[in-house]
């Protein structure tokens, strides 16, 4: 079956080009209300002006991964980002490679090869030029425990009493990463509150095209809305269903 053909009825229905609710998350699928927009403005100015490295935290599917991965494009030529999806599988070597990759290795450089040296000595060198290098790392806990303290050591590298590293994780726990330097800012992240549900929603929709009113009456939102407790990845669930004829289940 082809992607296509593998789209719910209501995209072509209501003229979409995608389907809206789709789990696939992508760096513009971020909701900006008043409290996330909070966050995400504190996130980067704690990136930028302070030695902090936020731990955004809170339970699954309320968009962690969505913001991490608009961060990524929100930051101007003062940061320059590097994202991490933590598997228990992945490797220092892996990560050294990675950040290498990223944040530009000499072209002599072995990218499979556990270079710290290296990847210290090109940090170093973005400093100069006032450049912040920043780890984007999803769901820290699952790293497995050589990487996680791998992850402390470098958050302790200094230059000239400078931090060389600047990082943004996200975790279910508060407690996620806790390191001895006291950098680590927890940050809780909020669900979408009751009276913005119909704002999120429609800006799910008009991000593939739809114009027009919102296809949700106010009882189906408020049913959303109890029922999802504002997460953003069961009120997509919630709004799907109903859009494939399913408005009335309880």
């Amino acid at each position: 079956m082809t992607a296509a053909a593998a789209e719910p009825k209501y995209v072509s229905r209501l003229a979409l080009q995608g389907n809206p609710f789709s789990a696939t998350v992508t760096e513009d699928g971020l909701y900006l209300g008043p409290e996330i927009k909070q966050r995400r403005d504190l996130v980067l100015h704690l990136l930028r002006a302070s030695d902090k490295i936020p731990l955004l935290y809170g339970s699954n599917g309320l968009g962690k991964t969505t913001m991490l991965k608009a961060l990524s494009h929100q930051g101007g030529d003062d940061l320059r980002f590097c994202y991490i999806q933590a598997e228990p599988s992945l490797t220092v070597q892996f990560l050294v490679s990675r950040c290498l990759q990223v944040f530009g290795a000499p072209q002599e450089s072995t990218l499979g090869s556990n270079n710290l040296q290296l990847l210290q000595q090109r940090l170093q060198q973005l400093q100069k030029l006032q450049i912040r290098p920043v780890l984007l790392i999803d769901d820290v806990s699952k790293l497995a425990e050589p990487l996680r303290q791998q992850l402390k050591v470098w958050f302790d590298w200094q230059q000239e009493e400078k931090y060389l590293w600047r990082a943004v994780m996200t975790d279910v726990a508060e407690n996620a990463l806790v390191t001895e330097n006291g950098r680590i800012q927890s940050l809780m992240l909020s669900a979408i509150p009751a009276q913005e549900t119909a704002a999120y929603l429609m800006q799910r929709l008009q991000g593939v095209g739809y114009v027009g009113d919102s296809p949700f009456d106010d009882k189906s939102l408020i049913r959303f809305h109890r029922l999802s407790d504002g997460f953003p990845a069961r009120l997509n669930q919630l709004a799907h269903q109903y859009l494939l004829g399913q408005g009335n289940s309880k």
